[in-house]
């Protein structure tokens, strides 16, 4: 009888704080008028009576532990899971100050075999949009019974996020410490506002899925804590009122460390894009240069993997959207674009050529519509023009 394969991930969350001046300010508000408030918790992964919430005597230290924030795939449960749970956090703020976090920690255990993969998304914001733990949604999901990633949560007219993803792909067994340092462009400031609370919600998604349909492999993934501390010498920045702060908006494009160039290869009849020029040319397939650019990690709430994928049935590659590839192979994730449309992107579509179903290609399309004999299957994002000449 075949195994099962396991996935376990137990993922420690915390959040340090505030005592650092900021880049934006010389100095810092008088640490004996920040405290916290209070914490709520609501979402399928922390429903009543299945979190605790702390505050210290000094209100400088809160801390949730979740009993039941656990999310099982494969065998006897569906192939995907997931749960989430938004917390708001009341902090107690000086007049004339605003504050940002600026970086966060991660502490867990991670064992994943191949064959299956785990995902922990963490939106933070000021804002009061409608986000995923109100409906049982996590982010990169449509609904409960979709494999179909779509667009996060828009951006507040007068708001902002920052936003980080991370991916545990088998195989691997470890524990892990990661460390998030969000650059200053994606920053989500308090308002300046006469308010004296301030309401930061932390948004958490976990989600967990088999990568072959027809595998028997089994995957679970939980939260176990998050813990805040407002004594510790790093973690949020904090600027007075008086200073302009950038423009709420769109995340402009990544620099370039945060990108990476497409390469189309070519063997006749089938397409190969990759970042890798090695592996085409490992294959035997023709370089036909850049495509686009993607982004290695997650810049912003739309943000969305674009994964590889083979068609066994006629052996032709492919990129797609969906995290099922849309019941083909699964082959790795090419990268990140952006679902919405932004300054300094291109559109991306895919398009298939009518007499060859294994001649699948994503290109920039700046205008919509077939092309010779390609058909113009519709766009799948927005990302970074090459730099160089196709």
């Amino acid at each position: 009888m075949e195994l099962f394969k396991w996935i376990g991930l137990a993922l420690a969350f915390v959040l340090w704080s505030f005592t650092v001046a900021s880049s934006w300010a010389e100095d810092a508000p008088d640490s004996s008028q920040i405290f916290v408030r209070t914490i709520r918790a609501q979402g399928t992964g922390c429903q009543p009576g299945s979190v605790s919430t702390a505050i210290s005597p000094d209100a400088k230290i809160f801390s949730l532990l979740f009993d039941r924030y656990e999310i099982r795939a494969g065998g006897s449960d569906p192939k995907v899971d997931k749960k989430t749970c938004e917390i708001d956090v009341e902090f107690s703020v000086p007049s004339g100050w605003s504050f940002t976090l600026s970086s966060a920690d991660y502490r867990g255990f991670a064992d994943v075999q191949a064959g299956a993969t785990a995902f922990h998304e963490v939106l933070y914001t000021f804002d009061k949009f409608q986000n995923f733990a109100g409906t049982g949604v996590a982010p990169g999901f449509s609904s409960s019974s979709s494999k179909e990633f779509v667009p996060r949560p828009p951006v507040g007219r007068t708001g902002s996020f920052s936003f980080s993803a991370r991916e545990f792909r088998g195989p691997l067994s470890q524990e892990y410490s990661i460390h998030n340092e969000l650059p200053v462009q994606k920053l989500a400031w308090s308002p300046c506002d006469s308010s004296a609370t301030k309401t930061l919600r932390i948004s958490t998604a976990l989600l967990a899925r088999v990568l072959n349909a027809k595998s028997s492999a089994r995957a679970m993934l939980s939260l176990d804590s998050v813990d805040g501390a407002l004594n510790q010498s790093f973690g949020f920045q904090w600027r007075r009122c008086s200073v302009s702060a950038p423009a709420p908006g769109p995340v402009p494009p990544a620099a370039p460390a945060q990108a990476a160039l497409v390469y189309r290869f070519f063997n006749g009849r089938d397409n190969l894009l990759t970042t890798d020029q090695n592996e085409g040319n490992r294959l035997g397939y023709r370089n036909q240069g850049t495509m686009f650019q993607v982004f290695t990690s997650a810049i912003s709430s739309n943000s969305v993997p674009l994964y590889r994928c083979i068609d066994s049935s006629v052996n032709g590659r492919f990129l797609s959207r969906s995290a099922d590839c849309e019941g083909s192979r699964f082959d790795g994730v090419l990268g990140y674009i952006s679902s919405a449309p932004s300054s300094g992107l291109v559109p991306i579509a895919r398009y298939t050529n009518i007499s060859s179903r294994a001649d699948r290609l994503t290109i920039p399309a700046p205008v919509p519509g077939d092309r010779g004999r390609y058909r113009y299957e519709g766009v799948q994002g927005y990302t970074l023009p090459p730099t160089a000449p196709r």
